[in-house]
């Protein structure tokens, strides 16, 4: 099954102002007549042309997908295929950095080999992440899954204390 990213405001202002910040000395250029050579506008122009498309792509064409036996989280130029016994630990944190995960809530899944004890993570962000996680569970079972108590029901201080200590 397909899963978009989820896009918070806080990310989507990031983005915006970086393609703000890369486009604006094009305008500049353009509308001053601030350059020398036409080479040194078009120059401009074209990386201007090209940072702008892969914010675009990054933002718009990023998605999940779980499969029968991988886990794909595709980010622009990456396109990253997690065989699911080598997810060893998936929870849920918040983070500021984009990439391929477009939101500040989102799911750090640790996954490696163990070699040297030291696993990969990747960070991402499912627009439903109930419905993925539950997914993910169905095919990763044996991954350790460090999620926030259910708001819902009435938390015990000895569940409290279990979930802060991982």
């Amino acid at each position: 099954m397909k899963y978009s990213a989820k896009k918070d405001f806080f990310i989507t202002l990031i983005m915006l102002s970086l393609a703000t910040i890369i486009v604006a000395p094009t305008i500049y250029m353009y509308i001053d007549e601030a350059y020398e050579y036409l080479f040194q506008f078009i120059f401009c122009a074209v990386i201007s042309a090209v940072a702008l498309f892969m914010l675009i792509t990054l933002y718009f064409g990023t998605y999940y997908k779980i499969e029968k036996d991988k886990l794909t989280v595709h980010a622009f130029f990456l396109n990253l295929q997690l065989d699911y016994k080598y997810i060893k630990k998936v929870r849920i944190k918040k983070g500021i950095f984009f990439g391929t995960a477009l939101s500040v809530k989102r799911v750090e899944i640790s996954y490696g080999f163990n070699v040297n004890k030291r696993l990969k993570k990747i960070d991402i962000s499912p627009a439903d992440t109930e419905t993925f996680l539950a997914e993910l569970k169905k095919y990763a079972p044996n991954a350790e899954y460090i999620l926030p108590p259910v708001k819902n029901t009435k938390t015990s201080k000895k569940d409290k204390a279990n979930y802060n200590e991982k």
